[in-house]
């Protein structure tokens, strides 16, 4: 059996980057970090469908009651997905400004 490399950081205060606590924004983002040299699919996969998200080879996950901003996972379910009549639109209106400008 082969095992993923990982190496463990703990929880990792950061900059939170959608508000300012105290007109600062160090350390007001907490997360549980990891980064891997060499990760497996399966374990990979695993992280994601339990809420750790990715940065290069930088692995995390939100620690929710201590970070000031939760980040939720939305997950959409691709195969299923029909477009409605307003994000038709948008997306028309967003090719318009790229031929356009």
């Amino acid at each position: 059996m082969t095992l993923s490399q990982i190496s463990i950081y703990g929880e990792n205060p950061s900059e939170c980057g959608y508000c300012k606590v105290n007109n600062t924004r160090v350390g007001t983002s907490i997360s549980y970090g990891i980064t891997s040299s060499h990760i497996y699919v399966e374990d990979y996969e695993e992280l994601m469908l339990i809420g750790w998200r990715r940065s290069g080879n930088y692995f995390y996950k939100p620690i929710m009651y201590k970070t000031c901003c939760p980040q939720y996972t939305i997950r959409l379910p691709v195969n299923n997905f029909q477009i409605s009549k307003s994000q038709r639109q948008i997306l028309r209106r967003v090719d318009r400004y790229l031929d356009n400008g």
